[in-house]
C-alpha cells in the first residue's frame, strides 16, 4: 500500500508534478462535496447514535483537571486510565464549554474531526492522478467508509487519529514546500493521539524517505533541513517513549486496541484505486473497466458494514448524557450503564464504590471514589491480578469474592461502601464473610450483584429502585 502511494514520483514523475500543481487535478471541490460529503452525511445518519461508556472515563479525567484535582481518576491517586492524551485535551475543551451535555459535545467534536478526514482524503486522492470518474467513486468510498462513520460519532479518539494520519500521508506523498514540517507535526500528533500509531508513523516516514526522488531526498536531508528533521523526529520519539514510560509506571489503559486499523482504511482505498488505475491489470479486461470494478468493490465494502450495524440517528430522543448512552447500541450494557447511576444517586459524597462499569457512573458522581475492578484505572488491581484473567478490556476475575484472591485482597484493603459486580457467582457473602449481598438484578444479560459491608445498612436507593428492562 505504502509503495503504491509513495512510488508515484519515480514511476510517473510528469503526471505527479502536474497533479501536485493542481493543473490536471481530476477531483474538484464540487466533486468533493457531492461524492465525498454526501455519502459521509448518509453514513453518519445511519451510525451516529452509537455511543460507548468509555468516553466518560476520559471525561472524568477532564473534569478532575478542570476542577483542580489534577490528571487523576480519583483525587490523590495518579493513574493513566485514558487511552489518548491528545483526546484528553479535546475532552477538557468539551467539558469546559458551556452546558452540561458532555457526551453530545464530545460526539460533535468527533464528527468535526471525521469531516476534516473526508476533506483530507480528497487532498490525498488529488495526489494520485486518477481519472475523474475513478476519483469520484474513490471519494464516495472514503466518505461512506463505515469505520470513519462510527469514528465520527463514538466520542473517542479514532476520528482525530484518522485525520492526523491522513494529513501526514498526504504531505509525505506531495513533498512540497513545508510538507515535511506538517508531516512531522501530524505524525507527532498521531502518536500522542494513540500509541498504536507509532509503528504506522515510522513505516510511513521510512517508506517516504526511501522512495522519494533523489533530488527531493537531498533537499530534505540537506544542511538546512537535516537539523529540523532530526529535531522533529526527536519530538515524535520522545512523545512515544514518555507515554510508554508513564503508562508502564502508573498502570492503566495503555493496551493495544483494534481501533488502530481505522486510519489505514482510507489509505488502503487510495492505494488500491491508484494501483488499479496505473499498475498491472488482467489482459482480458481493459484498464478502465478493471479500475472501475476495483473501485466499485471498494465502495460496496466501505458501505455494507453500516447496513449490517445500523445505529441510526433517529433512535436519539434527547441529547443529554443518559439519553445518548442508553441508545448507544451495546445491547443490555447501554441500558445498565444508565440504570446503575440512577440506582446509586442516594449515596452520600466521598463514599467508595467498587465496580467494573466505571465510565458513566464515575463521571456523573465525581464526588465518589471509584475502584475500577477491571484495573484500567487502578494500578493495584492491574498489577496484582493473575495474567489468565486479563484481556483487552481489562481484568475479569471470577474469584474476586475470595479473600485470598488478588482482586479480593485489594477490595478488602480499600473497604468499599458498595460493590457492584457481574463477575463470578452471586454468593450470599463475599470476601470472607465481610460483605453481604443485598440485591441481584439482571434482565437479558449479566447478573448485577450488590454487596455492602456485613454490618452496614443497605442503601435505600439500591433496594427501592425499580430497574427498568432494556428495550
Amino acid at each position: 500500500m505504502a509503495f503504491v502511494l509513495y512510488a508515484d514520483a519515480d514511476m510517473y514523475p510528469a503526471r505527479q508534478e502536474a497533479t501536485i500543481d493542481g493543473s490536471t487535478s481530476s477531483l474538484s471541490t464540487r466533486d468533493e462535496l457531492w461524492w465525498g460529503f454526501v455519502p459521509f452525511v448518509v453514513t453518519i445518519a445511519l451510525t451516529w447514535s452509537a455511543s460507548v461508556d468509555d468516553s466518560f472515563i476520559t471525561l472524568r479525567y477532564a473534569a478532575n483537571v478542570v476542577n483542580g484535582h489534577g490528571l487523576v481518576f480519583n483525587p490523590g491517586t495518579p493513574v493513566q486510565g485514558f487511552t489518548s492524551p491528545l483526546h484528553l485535551l479535546v475532552a477538557i475543551v468539551a467539558y469546559a464549554l458551556p452546558t452540561s451535555l458532555a457526551l453530545f459535545k464530545l460526539k460533535l467534536l468527533s464528527l468535526f474531526f471525521a469531516a476534516l478526514t473526508v476533506h483530507q482524503a480528497a487532498q490525498l486522492l488529488r495526489c494520485c492522478d486518477l481519472p475523474r470518474w475513478t476519483a469520484r467513486i474513490a471519494m464516495a468510498a472514503c466518505g461512506a467508509n463505515w469505520m470513519l462513520a462510527f469514528a465520527g460519532g463514538n466520542a473517542l479518539e479514532t476520528s482525530l487519529l484518522m485525520w492526523c494520519i491522513m494529513v501526514s500521508a498526504t504531505c509525505l506523498i506531495r513533498r512540497q514546500g513545508r510538507d515535511l514540517l506538517w508531516a512531522s507535526l501530524a505524525s507527532a500528533a498521531a502518536v500522542i493521539a494513540r500509541l498504536d500509531a507509532t509503528m504506522l508513523v515510522v513505516a510511513m516516514g521510512a517508506m517516504a524517505l526511501l522512495l522519494a526522488p533523489r533530488e527531493q531526498r537531498r533537499r530534505f536531508l540537506g544542511p538546512v533541513a537535516a537539523p529540523i528533521a532530526a529535531a522533529l523526529t526527536t519530538v515524535v520519539a520522545a512523545a512515544a517513549v514518555t507515554q510508554y514510560a508513564v503508562a508502564i509506571y502508573v498502570g492503566g489503559d495503555w493496551m493495544v486496541g483494534g481501533r488502530f486499523v481505522a486510519p489505514v482504511a482510507l489509505l488502503a482505498i487510495a492505494a488500491t484505486v491508484r494501483s488499479a488505475s496505473h499498475g498491472s491489470w488482467p489482459s482480458f479486461l481493459p484498464r478502465p473497466r478493471f479500475a472501475g470494478v476495483v473501485t466499485l468493490t471498494l465502495l460496496a465494502a466501505s458501505f455494507l458494514p453500516v447496513a449490517a450495524n445500523l445505529h441510526p440517528v433517529t433512535k436519539i430522543h434527547g441529547v443529554n448524557d443518559a439519553q445518548l448512552l442508553e441508545v448507544g447500541g451495546h445491547r443490555f450494557f447501554s441500558h445498565w450503564w444508565v440504570e446503575l447511576e440512577r440506582a446509586t444517586r442516594c449515596l452520600p459524597p466521598h463514599r467508595v464504590v467498587a465496580t467494573s462499569e466505571v465510565g458513566y457512573l464515575g463521571f456523573e458522581r465525581l464526588d465518589l471514589t471509584i475502584v475500577d475492578v477491571r484495573g484500567l484505572n487502578d494500578m493495584a488491581i492491574a498489577k496484582s491480578a493473575l495474567s489468565r484473567y486479563k484481556s483487552f478490556f481489562g481484568v475479569a476475575d471470577p474469584f474476586w469474592s475470595f479473600p485470598r484472591d488478588a482482586v479480593g485482597r485489594v477490595l478488602i484493603a480499600r473497604h468499599p461502601d458498595l460493590i457492584i459486580e457481574i463477575d463470578g457467582w452471586p454468593f450470599t457473602h463475599a470476601l470472607g464473610g465481610t460483605y453481604r449481598r443485598i440485591r441481584s438484578v439482571g434482565s437479558g444479560g449479566p447478573l448485577y450483584n450488590f454487596y455492602v459491608p456485613v454490618h452496614a445498612p443497605a442503601p435505600r436507593c439500591v433496594m427501592n429502585y425499580h430497574f427498568r428492562r432494556a428495550q
